[in-house]
């Protein structure tokens, strides 16, 4: 039966099951009017509207004590729905509450009514957006955000912590010339050989902020702000800054280093790296003709898996889809191949594939930790950073790393094949591993929090792997944050003698 509206809920028939309820509540509570059973819909509608308002008053009130302490962090995206084309601005709150439990709230998801998603259109909104819930200023908030350039110049005076899933994802499509803003950099970069970059792994503390780090300009079109942007325009609206600012300390090398690697062109990378890149775009062509043609549902008909697409926008998409083909890759080189379709197969290298999963499997598993969910995650952006750095330095801690924390209890179906490959790492993969490994250390910058963040945790509180200079400097600003407090805690809070000591005197 089709549902009617509220409004003639009086003329119509009961179903059998309501009938059936009405008798039931009769047994239990006695005779009743019939005519309340059901209301109208402005009786539910004021009454879905009063529950709102009830639960936005709880959450400002949640909010409010989060906010005198500090610990309200907000986590502004933006989004697109794609099939109206509406550009939403969503944000998310995290605070420790009285209790010191930890607590998540997806805040609001507001359609942005501005054209351009500038940093002055974007405060604006999020101004719109807190200040229903009790937050006029960010100056007591913390921010997560991503380094699109909108919310990068918003948020400057405000010190955010910057998103690490985002940085890994475009760090990977750095690494294989992947990134759309490629095309858009300016002439006269420096383009260099791969084989003379030296290696340096050392590092020290330095105070400039994020040195050598470009950001380039937010896509309008992308499903969400996308991260290393340019930015050059300045922020437009008047902001409150904080009390409390942040010491941000970027750690990069120990010695300058000779070349930018953001800056390597792929004209200059050697041959057998141009090679991993050729069967990173034969494996995308693959899929997109599976996609086109169907083929998928026969290769789930023979025994494999489906293949999957890689998404500019979707974390690490590029690992599903090479992992989904190596799954497949007999059946779905058979099929092609009965299609007349063998030459999206030439010179298409199985063991290259796989040994490029492997490359990728430490930053999928690190990929997973960060997204917790309801739990905090500050404390493992420098373990993570630290067991990448390890894994990547070379192919046998890669091998290592694989075997302890991705897939320690699981064995490959061609594990004969792997050993054979596990002493030999080809020209093409070594440079791959090397250009991950440069680009984590370069991009991948942290600050004093992340580090105070890991500190403080009681399983980590020795920083054995960070050198004496950064614990040093790690716990220096952790004395400051502590006057800090001090100092705020004796200005909201003046005793004043007990009156038998005054008497005394």
């Amino acid at each position: 039966m089709a549902p009617s509206p509220m409004s003639s809920s009086s003329s119509i028939s009961f179903t059998s099951s309501s009938a059936e309820e009405c008798v039931r509540l009769g047994s239990v509570y006695g005779a009743f009017d019939v005519n309340g059973v059901l209301r109208g819909e402005k009786t539910i509608s004021r009454h879905v509207i009063s529950v709102a308002d009830a639960a936005r008053a709880q959450v400002k009130e949640l909010l409010s004590s989060s906010l005198k302490d500090h610990s309200l962090t907000i986590c502004p995206d933006y989004w697109i729905d794609s099939h109206k084309k509406i550009s939403y601005l969503g944000v998310s709150v995290t605070i420790v509450d009285d209790q010191y439990v930890y607590k998540s709230i997806d805040l609001c998801c507001k359609s942005f009514e501005y054209r351009k998603k500038t940093a002055e259109n974007t405060l604006k909104v999020l101004h719109n957006c807190l200040s229903f819930y009790g937050v006029n200023s960010l100056a007591n908030v913390n921010i997560v955000c991503d380094r699109g350039s909108n919310f990068v110049c918003a948020f400057k005076e405000f010190k955010p912590i910057f998103c690490c899933g985002h940085r890994l994802n475009n760090i990977v499509k750095l690494a294989v010339f992947q990134n759309n803003n490629n095309n858009k950099r300016k002439a006269g970069g420096v383009s260099v050989n791969l084989a003379n970059i030296p290696d340096k792994n050392s590092s020290t503390i330095t105070s400039e902020d994020n040195k050598g780090d470009n950001h380039k300009s937010s896509s309008e079109d992308s499903a969400s702000s996308s991260d290393d942007e340019d930015f050059g325009n300045e922020l437009a609206l008047t902001v409150v800054k904080r009390k409390r600012t942040f010491d941000k300390t970027a750690i990069l090398p120990k010695n300058e280093m000779l070349v930018c690697h953001m800056d390597i062109t792929i004209d200059r990378i050697p041959p057998a790296a141009k090679h991993i890149l050729d069967v990173l775009n034969k494996c995308k062509n693959i899929v997109k003709y599976v996609k086109k043609a169907g083929i998928n549902n026969d290769i789930q008909e023979e025994g494999g898996v489906t293949l999957h697409q890689s998404c500019i926008v979707r974390w690490l998409s590029m690992s599903n889809l090479l992992e989904s083909i190596l799954k497949s890759f007999k059946i779905t080189k058979r099929l092609l191949i009965a299609r007349n379709k063998q030459s999206l197969t030439i010179d298409l290298d199985k063991i290259t594939i796989k040994q490029l999963v492997l490359v990728l499997k430490p930053l999928k598993h690190v990929m997973t930790v960060f997204q917790t969910g309801n739990l905090p995650s500050l404390h493992l952006v420098l373990l993570c950073k630290l067991r990448l750095k390890i894994s990547l330095s070379s192919y046998k801690s890669l091998f290592e790393y694989v075997n302890t924390y991705c897939n320690p209890d699981k064995i490959d179906e061609n594990e004969d094949e792997i050993e054979e490959s596990e002493d030999y790492e080809s020209e093409g993969i070594k440079r791959f591993r090397e250009r991950l490994f440069n680009l984590i250390d370069e991009l991948l910058v942290l600050d004093d929090r992340h580090y105070c963040a890991t500190m403080l945790h009681p399983k980590y509180r020795f920083v054995k792997s960070c050198t004496a200079q950064e614990r040093s400097q790690c716990h220096q600003y952790v004395r400051k944050e502590l006057m800090v407090l001090h100092d705020e805690y004796l200005a909201t809070n003046t005793y004043e003698n007990p009156p038998e000591l005054n008497q005394k005197n």
